[in-house]
Order: structure tokens, then C-alpha cells, then sequence
């Protein structure tokens, strides 16, 4: 058994099929099937049923085993090539897009300017799809509030944020934006949601709701950068968080102001696994991206 017959069998299983498994893999179909078959004399069971082809129950123990085996052979080539070489390394960064816009790009510079060979990739989906790949170990580190599940990730504070009612400069003469507005007065303004799986859009209808109403005339759509653009042009207003309210002040785009009796905010962290080997770079860009935010 080697580390190749690992995969082979990681493969099929995703597959379910030897011609698609053995494609994927740059082999034939009959080395696929001869390795397959070879392993399951090995350990004297099937791990696959042929018709239809589907894992046994062998086969889903050595499957989980398999996938741990490379997971840690992994690891190891990662503080190896960390030892041997700090100025190369690859990782994967998970945040939403609006917080990529306006806290990445200089931050990667500076970062950089010290690894110019680091490969970066950077994943710009919303919170729950991000916290998926993050289950799924397809994110190295991830810029969102902290996980629930303490005992397998870990979450390095960064800092609170606010949540404020953007309002469109055309509507702005109408609050005292020194002090706090009721969102009640708002009742029969037009808003701006996201949608009800997102964060703000689920804290923007619950908000509205304790205020006694739901928006009656609103536009529902799934980024922020869309609700910036409409609220800029006066269709509505709507919740935004403080730091891209700030990065969105530069712009004159809109007008800002804190709800009355609510003291909105959420805790932004670099969550990542705990059992992942974070090397001297990832180290260092967590350093830099502590900076970084708390500069805004």
C-alpha cells in the first residue's frame, strides 16, 4: 500500500464511477481497478461494492482513514518547505467580498513586500459559505465573527464592529445624524435588504420587527456593494457595517447614523483549524491584518 492507492481510493469514492476516477487521476482504467482490487486483497474485505459502485462499510473507515493519512502527510510538507524556504508558501483566504475590497489590497501589499513570492488565494463568498469551506478544509484562515465550535477552530480576536443605517444624502436633511434615530420613523421609508440568509438582512428585519413594522417597500438583493449603489442613487436605506461605512464615507456616497437604544456590533476574528500548521508567513499576515483593521 502506498500513498497513491490513498488517493485512488479518495478519488473513486468522490467519483463513484472508474472511468471518471481514473481520468481524474492521469491513470488507466485497468491500473485504477488493479489497485482497487489489490488493496481490498490486502486487507481481505471489499471497500467497494461493484453494482452499483458504492463504498462498503471497510470502505467508508478506510476513506476517513485515508483522507487523515494525506491531511497529515500534507501538514508535513507544509513546515518542511516552511523550514526550508519562508519565502515561498500558498494559503487560502476566506472573506466576504465587501470586507476583500476595502481591507485587502493594501494589507497584501505591505505583506508582500516581505513574501513576494507567496501565492495568495482569496475566496469571497457570504458568512455561511465560507464557514462551509472552512468545515470542509478548503479555507487556511477566515475573516468573520468567531466560530461557535471552539474545540476544533480557533478564533484570534480582532476587533468589534458596528452596525449603522445608511441613509441616502437626499433623505439626510431629514435626521439629526448627531444623534441616535429611531427606527421606528423609518416605517414607512423604502430599504435596501439582503436577503434572510445573511447576516445583516436577518438583524434588518429582526430590528424593524421589535420597532413595530416590516418594510412594506423595499429591494432585496444578496451583496453589499449593490445595497452601497442603490442607497447612493436614493432608493433606500439600510444597515451597514462600520468599517465599510467608513471606507464608503471617502466615496460621499451616503450619509450614516446609529439606531436609538441598540448598541450594534459583532466580534470580527482570523479563525482557522486547530489542527492546522500555521507557518511564519500566515503568521505574519494575521499580524499585519490585526493592524490593518484596527487603523480604519
Amino acid at each position: 500500500m502506498n500513498l497513491n492507492q490513498l488517493q485512488y481510493v479518495i478519488t473513486l469514492a468522490q467519483e463513484l464511477n472508474f472511468s471518471r476516477a481514473a481520468e481524474k487521476l492521469y491513470i488507466s482504467q485497468p491500473s485504477l481497478s488493479q489497485s482497487i482490487q489489490l488493496l481490498e486483497e490486502e486487507f481481505g474485505v471489499l471497500l467497494f461494492e461493484r453494482k452499483p459502485l458504492k463504498l462498503t462499510y471497510a470502505g467508508e473507515i478506510f476513506l476517513d482513514w485515508a483522507k487523515n493519512v494525506l491531511y497529515s502527510e500534507e501538514q508535513m510538507q507544509n513546515m518542511i518547505s516552511d523550514v526550508a524556504s519562508e519565502k515561498r508558501v500558498k494559503f487560502t483566504i476566506g472573506i466576504s467580498p465587501y470586507r476583500a475590497t476595502f481591507l485587502l489590497p493594501r494589507l497584501i501589499e505591505k505583506f508582500k513586500n516581505k513574501y513576494p513570492m507567496a501565492h495568495l488565494i482569496i475566496e469571497e463568498f457570504p458568512t455561511d459559505t465560507l464557514h462551509e469551506m472552512l468545515e470542509e478544509d478548503r479555507l487556511d484562515i477566515l475573516i468573520e465573527s468567531p466560530m461557535a465550535d471552539n474545540e476544533r477552530f480557533e478564533s484570534v480576536y480582532l476587533c468589534k464592529e458596528r452596525i449603522l443605517l445608511g441613509i441616502p444624502n437626499s433623505l439626510a436633511d431629514k435626521f439629526n445624524l448627531d444623534e441616535e434615530i429611531d427606527l421606528s420613523l423609518l416605517k414607512d421609508v423604502p430599504f435596501i435588504l439582503l436577503t434572510d440568509k445573511q447576516y445583516i438582512g436577518k438583524l434588518t428585519r429582526k430590528l424593524c420587527k421589535r420597532a413595530g413594522f416590516l418594510p412594506k417597500n423595499y429591494i432585496e438583493c444578496h451583496n453589499i456593494e449593490t445595497v452601497q449603489a442603490m442607497i447612493s442613487r436614493g432608493l433606500g436605506v439600510s444597515l451597514i457595517p462600520e468599517f465599510y461605512a467608513k471606507y464608503l464615507v471617502s466615496k460621499g456616497s451616503m450619509s450614516f447614523g446609529k439606531i436609538k437604544d441598540l448598541d450594534l456590533s459583532r466580534d470580527i476574528a482570523v479563525i482557522y483549524s486547530k489542527k492546522k500548521y500555521m507557518s511564519a508567513p500566515v503568521d505574519y499576515f494575521i499580524k499585519l491584518l490585526a493592524e490593518e483593521i484596527n487603523s480604519l
